[in-house]
Order: C-alpha cells, then structure tokens, then sequence
C-alpha cells in the first residue's frame, strides 16, 4: 500500500501543477499537503506515524504552517483529477486561514434552524431559480434570474430572521471553497466538471430526505452561485483580509426585496416529505428516551476554534454541569479545555457530508 499512496501522491503533484490557481482567485496559491492512511502521514518527502491530529479533510496548522490534509484511505481507488480537485478545496481553506478569514458559520446555530413550509417551501423555490441560473446560456436571462433569486432571498431572510447569516457564511466558506475544486477541476479534465456541476444541480432541485441536510446543500448552492455570478460578468474576487460582509451581502446590496406569492410557496410534494421528515425525527428522540435513563454529571466539551468571532453567550467560560435527570430541562452549558488547531472539518461526522464526486 505504501508505494500505491506514494504513487497517488506524485500522480496529485503532477495534477496540480497544472492548475492556475491565481486564475481561480487572485492570490490564491497551491500549499503543502499530507495524505494519510489510519496508521501513514505521507508527506512530499517522508512519512510520519498518523496521530490524532490528522482527522477528516481538513486545513491544519501543522508545525506552525497551514498545510491540507486528506484521507486517502477512505478514496484510495478515486479518479485522481477528482482527488486533486479536492484537494484545491482544502488548499483554498489553507489560503482563507492564511488571510485572516473571520466569516464562519457558528455550526450548533444551525441545530434550531427553522424547518416550517414557509422556509423550506422558499428554499426549494430559490434553489430551483439559482440552477435556472445557472443552466441559462442567454446572459441576459442568466442576470435576471440571479436578480430574481437573491431578491427570493432577501424576502426569505425577512421570514426566518438572522439565522440566515448562518447560510450565508457557510456558503462564503465551503460554497467558495468548493467553487475553488471546481474551477481546478474544470482546468483538468471539462468533461469531468460538467458532470459533477450536474449533480449539484440534481441534488438541489430534487425532494428527499438530504434536503434537510442544509449545510451540506450550501456546498453545492454557494457554487453554482459563484459560477453563475462569474459567468454573468459580476467579480466575485474581493479580498478576505478585514471583510466583514459576505459574498451573498456584497452582490446583492442594491437588490430589492421581492415577495414570493402563496401560490410559489405551495408545495405538496414537499409537505409530504417534511411530515415524514418531522415524524421520523420525533420517533428518534422518543425512541432515545425510552431506551437510555441514567443520569449523567460532568462537564461538555465542544468544538470551538479561536479564530470563530466572540459568542455572545461567552463559551469559553468553564462551567459545571448540574446533575440532572435526562428527562428534565437542562441548559446547555459548554467548555472549551484547549486551543483548537484544526479549522475545517469536512469529513462525515463532524459537520455534514462533504459534496459526493
């Protein structure tokens, strides 16, 4: 195996030398990086024992420099344009960090996302005008349709509140991020570009259970958004040091809001699948509550990097957790114990599914 990931490596060097990463984003450049197995750390020149800290898909600061890490064992038998376009993915977090990104999305916000009609209804109506978008090879209809969807957006924000923010900052981070795979990808082999653009369009114009995966949708909305805006003649590169709003809010600062007729946010076929969708759910915590019923004292670690703007509600504070029956109400109470280097975290357990090639 160790000659067959070392081979890998090489064939993911060569890739990358192809790619124009500054035609991708201004600045943007490619980095170190490590593939790694459950017991090998490959690096361009040597190898390492794997430890805790190689976790996931991820950017990590490792010896005081950001390098992206990938696993190679779960992909070892992946088409290697699309591993290297992955990769560009993690080496453009590499490239966010190094320019001092503050836009992240507080993940656990996203736990009390609305999952009413009206957003979700909202949510399908402004995906499927995103993809229109998109798919539009007339310009000008391309342009009135990415007016159309981020005016859709601006009145769904007035409904769901900030939370939204949420969404916007997820795109800003893995929506670009992944827009950045994609363009090194489109270098690579077009064919394979096309296809995989087709998928995002797919995913977000079909009705299943994934849909209520929002955060793994961004990946594909926040795109195909950047693709359309760049086909559409709008610049899309800014520089990240010191910005505060994101991309979504830098494009449509002049774009009117527009409400959406009832008629638009009907939808039977979704309110089918989030009834199941609800009731599965609820069926899950009953099922939970039933089975466990000890009682559990301690404290609750989460994840919480530094480099995440200051919560209001002051995480970092230590605090004891009360005894509680499990069946009570407990506030949640969180600490953080230690300094977290690693900033992204992109593989299945952590924060969502990354995008399927």
């Amino acid at each position: 195996m160790n000659e067959k990931i070392r081979e890998i490596y090489n064939q993911i060097l060569q890739r990358l030398a192809l790619v124009d990463f500054d035609k991708i984003w201004k600045g943007f450049h490619q980095c170190k990086f490590a593939l790694y197995t459950d017991e090998v750390v490959y690096f361009a020149d040597t190898t390492i024992p794997k430890d805790s800290r190689f976790v996931g898909n991820t950017a990590l600061l490792y010896n005081d420099e950001y390098i992206a890490i990938w696993n190679i064992q779960q992909t070892i038998n992946d088409d290697l344009d699309m591993i290297a376009s992955l990769m560009v993915h993690e080496m453009f977090h590499v490239f966010q960090n190094i320019e001092q990104e503050k836009r992240f999305p507080y993940d656990l916000k996203m736990l009390n996302y609305p999952e009413t009609m009206e957003n979700l209804s909202l949510k399908r109506y402004e995906n499927q005008i995103l993809c229109q978008a998109f798919c539009a090879d007339d310009l000008e209809e391309k342009r009135k349709l990415l007016k159309e969807f981020m005016a859709v957006r601006k009145y769904r924000q007035r409904i769901i509140g900030d939370i939204i923010l949420q969404e916007y900052c997820t795109e800003n981070i893995e929506g670009i991020a992944e827009y950045a795979g994609s363009m090194a990808l489109k270098q690579l082999s077009p064919e394979k570009y096309n296809e995989k653009v087709k998928t995002f369009v797919q995913y977000l114009t079909t009705i299943n259970q994934d849909f209520f995966d929002i955060r793994r949708m961004l990946y594909y909305s926040g795109t195909l958004f950047c693709i359309a805006l760049t086909e559409a003649g709008e610049q899309i590169n800014h520089k990240i040091k010191g910005c505060e709003q994101t991309l979504f809010e830098m494009i449509s600062k002049d774009i009117e809001v527009k409400a959406v007729l009832a008629a638009k946010k009907s939808d039977p076929e979704l309110k089918k699948i989030v009834q199941q969708h609800h009731e599965e759910k609820e069926q899950t915590f009953a099922d939970f509550l039933q089975q466990h019923t000890n009682k559990v004292t301690g404290t609750v670690k989460t994840y919480y990097p530094d480099n995440y703007p200051e919560d209001p509600e002051n995480p970092t504070k230590e605090k004891q957790t009360q005894t509680k029956e499990e069946t009570e109400t407990v506030e949640q109470e969180y600490k953080v114990s230690k300094t977290v280097q690693k900033v992204w975290e992109d593989n299945n357990n952590a924060k969502g599914r990354r995008p399927e090639s």
